[in-house]
């Protein structure tokens, strides 16, 4: 049962500046009090919700879905709000939200979901799709995006997808904008990885270069003769690295690795060609394993026939 609030948000001109403010310009997909149209969708005792005050933020309201049990599939416990407007294919649209939450089961304790902007039944295509991860402190999310469906008022909505983990999620200060093609997604902000030593003049970019220069290079003298075994002055000579020493890597799922269709096709070309070292993303993690482990034993095969080793992950699960 979810208990709303009506509240009122405050506008994006008096977001603070450490935060990015929503352009102009659009027409607005959700109202201005955007948590009156969300519901939560779980099943009974599985999770609930509640609208709670806020301090310090552009918004003073948030909503809390708290996830009491795992369902079967993540979008098992969501949050859905039906949006506004006609949406075309083409149409660029910016998504913004504010979250915060904790998952003590998650290997890093921070709350986790997944917002789309979908079809409203049916196989539920996505237009807009936003994963987001966040702790204790308020967390802003901006997705721009370019659409490829065209689906008239009263057929799509907002999903939040919560079911990953037992936690707990606070969410506010949501917006969908559509600006047709009065924006480019390009011009439009963008939630930014940010990381302690991000920044281009990091202290540890220094040792990091000094220790390529020192652990990964070395000096290379070549000899360029004739068919007589004479020397040839002033040779160009042109050198293409086949593969390097150096295990890199990604995680990759096993999953996209058996992909149909040319996005299936190109995932695997991009495995092949630039990664001599990979870890499956979840399919070794105890409950994936124990839930379709053929399909890990699969692309560790496949993996395997292209001369790429894999890094267990992970053997104790906490």
């Amino acid at each position: 049962m979810v208990r709303l609030i009506p509240v009122a948000i405050l506008l994006p001109a008096l977001l603070g500046a450490q935060w990015a403010a929503v352009p102009e310009g659009g027409a607005a997909m959700l109202p201005a009090d955007s948590l009156s149209v969300l519901r939560l969708s779980a099943g009974a005792g599985m999770a609930s919700a509640e609208v709670v005050a806020v301090d310090g933020m552009p918004f003073e309201r948030a909503l809390r879905v708290t996830v009491n049990r795992v369902p079967e599939q993540v979008w098992g416990v969501q949050v859905l709000g039906r949006t506004s407007g006609q949406l075309r294919s083409g149409d660029v649209l910016l998504l913004s939200f504010f979250v915060r939450g904790s998952a003590p089961a998650n290997e890093s304790g921070e709350a986790y979901g997944t917002a789309y902007l979908q079809r409203d039944g049916g196989a539920y295509e996505k237009a807009v799709s936003a994963s987001f991860s966040a702790g204790s402190q308020w967390k802003q999310v901006l997705t721009p995006a370019r659409v490829s469906l065209t689906l008239p008022e009263g057929q799509h909505a907002l999903a939040i997808h919560l079911g990953y983990f037992a936690q707990s999620v606070e969410i506010g200060g949501l917006s969908l904008v559509n600006y047709g093609d009065t924006r480019t997604v390009a011009e439009l902000p963008k939630t930014r990885i940010q990381y302690e030593g991000y920044s281009a003049d990091a202290p540890w970019r220094a040792e990091a270069a000094s220790n390529i220069d020192r652990i990964r290079k070395a000096d290379l003298r070549v000899r360029v003769e004739d068919a007589e075994g004479r020397p040839v002055p002033g040779a160009e000579v042109r050198l293409l690295q086949r593969r390097h020493r150096f295990p890199f890597g990604s995680a990759v799922a096993a999953e996209a690795l058996f992909a149909g269709g040319e996005n299936g096709e190109r995932y695997r070309e991009t495995v092949r060609t630039w990664f001599n070292k990979v870890v499956l993303e979840n399919d070794l993690k105890w409950p994936q394993w124990e839930a379709n482990r053929q399909r890990a034993l699969n692309a560790l095969a496949w993996l395997g026939e292209h001369g790429i080793p894999v890094r267990g992950h992970t053997l104790v699960w906490p």
